[in-house]
């Protein structure tokens, strides 16, 4: 929640106006001491850019105390929609994608705090994982892949040591292991050591569709 405060001195450049109804109209500069987070200066900048009839609208960008960006989000009509991106406070990007009827849709990217990507997903219209879906190591490594159907795993599942070498396959079918099917491969022939697999790798047996933890829109 925000405090509507009258700011003279943006008043006077043009911005963080409003009508005669009190509505916030036009390009908005939010500072720290509008803000109840208590987190920002009171002249820091805490987001920006415009309102319609008090409704955000376009591209929204979001900024860490201390001034590092830390979203960039489009709006229409008071509500994410369309390409959004978040970044880590070291200023690398955590995650972008398209935001649509409170889910992801298309093409999403997340990555690690170094930069390397993390996890690759394509959702459908409806919010749900379809296609090849990738993990990776945090030294850009990939470290699992599998196909997507209505959110459910199906085929070869291969998964990857931080070195490159592949450590075990596993066919799916609905989301379910098919019985029999686990196949683990001897790194130590390719002269690689054991790399433990993510946990985070680990647990995507069966991947949710829910919304992702890194933004709060």
């Amino acid at each position: 929640l925000l405090f509507i405060a009258f700011d003279v001195s943006a008043a006077s450049n043009g911005t963080n106006k409003t009508d005669d109804e009190g509505r916030r109209q036009g390009y908005w500069l939010i500072k720290g001491y509008m803000d109840n987070n208590n987190v920002y200066s009171a002249d820091e900048l805490v987001e920006e850019s415009t309102y319609v009839n008090d409704h955000k609208e376009g591209l929204w960008k979001k900024y860490f105390p201390g001034g590092s960006i830390k979203s960039e989000i489009n709006y229409i009509n008071n509500r994410p929609n369309g390409y959004y991106t978040v970044y880590y406070r070291n200023g690398q990007v955590e995650e972008k994608g398209n935001w649509a009827r409170n889910k992801n849709t298309g093409e999403f990217k997340r990555f690690h705090d170094n930069g390397e990507p993390q996890q690759e997903f394509f959702f459908n219209d409806k919010g749900i994982r379809n296609g090849v879906q990738r993990y990776f190591h945090k030294n850009g490594q990939l470290s699992l892949e599998v196909s997507i159907v209505e959110g459910k795993e199906v085929g070869n599942m291969k998964r990857w040591n931080q070195k490159g070498h592949l450590v075990e396959e596993k066919e799916m079918s609905g989301g379910k292991l098919v019985e029999g099917s686990i196949k683990r491969h001897d790194v130590k022939k390719a002269s690689a050591p054991i790399v433990e697999i993510p946990e985070d790798a680990k647990t995507s047996e069966s991947t949710s569709d829910t919304t992702n933890d890194a933004h709060k829109f």
